[in-house]
């Protein structure tokens, strides 16, 4: 243990024991019994007077050690702790219920004593103020409350003027994303032909098999023949020749009606 939780420890013990009623009912009763002892030790005179004052004066004999300074301080410590309360209790018990009597009566008499006529204005003075305050405080919440009405009345009709456009007003064509308009310019023949290698690869391999799969093409080993898929898959479904479907529970693209329409013509373009 260290000496500063042994000296922590010691601390705790003391103020438990000084806290204590029995010790500070006992040292205060030893104090007051023995207050001679007290002034000779406090006095400006020589020790060895001290000394001789205490042994002949203060406790001349065992006798008076043991009862001036054990069992008179021990005796009024406990009619201090166990006999003192109740009579206290009763007293304090008498003298609140005598103030609250007093309260009563002091209430009782100023009721019945009438207002002087300066005490009156002065009153209905304070009782006006009070209600012209009051009157502010609720014309003021009043004129806040209308003019959150006005805001919500002003949103409100700006979000039916904007419904009221957006349902009137015809649809916007949408525009083109890359290249998705050049099937509907062009003959299937003539679109295949503008098709690489790759995305005819695709269109091909989705017209012997039921649709392709996402996991087939993570499923190429080679990096670059697989990112080389994916852009083909990119660009077939830019000019909807493909499009987004359900494979084999997965999701994958297969082939739309232009797709197959291009995949029968592509021989006639060469021709």
């Amino acid at each position: 243990m260290k000496f500063e939780d042994f000296a922590n420890s010691v601390k705790a013990q003391l103020y438990d024991r000084a806290v204590s009623p029995l010790l500070a009912s006992f040292a205060l009763a030893w104090v007051l019994i023995n207050y001679r002892f007290i002034a000779i030790v406090f006095s400006d005179r020589e020790p060895t007077t001290k000394f001789l004052l205490i042994d002949n004066y203060v406790f001349p004999d065992w006798q008076a050690v043991l009862l001036r300074g054990v069992a008179y301080p021990l005796l009024a410590s406990v009619f201090f702790i166990f006999v003192y309360p109740y009579p206290a209790r009763y007293v304090f018990r008498f003298y609140r219920q005598r103030q609250l009597e007093l309260k009563q009566e002091l209430l009782r008499i100023e009721g019945e004593t009438p207002l002087s006529e300066e005490e009156a204005r002065s009153l209905r003075a304070k009782a006006l103020a009070q209600q012209l305050e009051f009157d502010n405080v609720i014309q003021a919440r009043d004129q806040e409350i209308l003019q959150l009405r006005g805001l919500i009345r002003q949103v409100e009709t700006a979000q039916r003027t904007r419904i009221s456009s957006l349902l009137e007003s015809p649809e916007p064509p949408s525009e083109p994303r890359g290249t998705p308009a050049a099937p509907l310019t062009r003959a299937p023949a003539e679109i295949w032909a503008s098709l690489n290698d790759i995305e005819r690869g695709v269109l091909m391999t989705l017209s012997m098999q039921q649709g392709l799969a996402e996991q087939d093409i993570k499923g190429i080993r080679d990096a670059d023949e697989r990112l080389a898929t994916k852009a083909a898959v990119d660009s077939l479904r830019e000019q909807e020749l493909i499009s987004k479907a359900v494979v084999r529970s997965m999701t994958g693209v297969d082939l739309t009606a232009l797709g197959r329409k291009v995949l029968l013509q592509r021989g006639k373009g060469a021709a």
